[in-house]
């Protein structure tokens, strides 16, 4: 039985493919099937879908293509989402809300929608112990303020699956994130860190590393 503290969400992320049927936009529209139209609405929909504070759910359609020609009535479209939330069951919940909605959309104007999973993560959760050892190694490093008490971060981690295999192994395990100054957010093209935190990280790992055989 493993004590835990609070960590990072789960998180899926699947690619949606709409396949309709081809027609020319101005002789025979009536003749074709809308994959753009259907994956379009998919879009609205998805974005429409109860996501709250409280639960931390989260979902984004973050690419979107379609189409070869204006005056060609699509007859293939792709997007690709990511659904998130603090624990797996309620990523799931949402990820197949997500599914039954691109299927719904793609009915309706009679174009055919394939999904595939293209990745994602259970949540992170971190074993009291080894959580504990940080802070404690943390506190030992000169100029390093560290974050004490369970912390839930919205950020998705693969990391996750190595502490599964972890504790299928018998061990505990926990989740480091290191801060630093950026002169802009996330997944931004200005991105940056301070560099003068990487010794810092350093020290913290080896002292991790050290707390752990003595």
């Amino acid at each position: 039985m493993h004590g835990s503290t609070e960590g990072l969400s789960a998180s899926t992320k699947k690619r949606a493919v709409f396949i309709g049927r081809a027609a020319h936009a101005g002789m025979d529209p009536e003749n074709g099937a809308n994959a753009l139209l259907a994956a379009a609405g998919a879009v609205v929909r998805l974005h429409g879908l109860p996501q709250y504070a409280g639960d931390g759910s989260r979902l984004n359609v973050g690419t979107f293509t379609a189409g070869s020609a204006p005056n060609v009535v699509a007859d293939r479209a792709e997007l690709t989402l990511e659904t998130r939330a603090p624990d797996s069951v309620t990523e799931v919940r949402l990820a197949d809300a997500a599914e039954s909605t691109l299927r719904t959309a793609g009915a309706g104007l009679g174009v055919e929608v394939s999904i595939e999973s293209i990745g994602g993560a259970p949540e992170v959760v971190c074993d009291e112990e080894p959580a504990e050892r940080v802070v404690n190694a943390a506190l030992g490093v000169a100029g390093l303020a560290p974050a004490i008490g369970p912390h839930l971060d919205s950020g998705s981690e693969d990391a996750s699956w190595l502490l599964e295999r972890v504790r299928e192994g018998g061990g505990d395990g926990t989740y480091i994130a290191f801060g630093s100054s950026s002169p802009s957010g996330h997944h931004s093209s200005t991105f940056d860190l301070d560099e003068a935190a990487l010794p810092m990280a350093v020290e913290l790992l080896e002292g991790v590393a050290r707390a752990g055989v003595c």
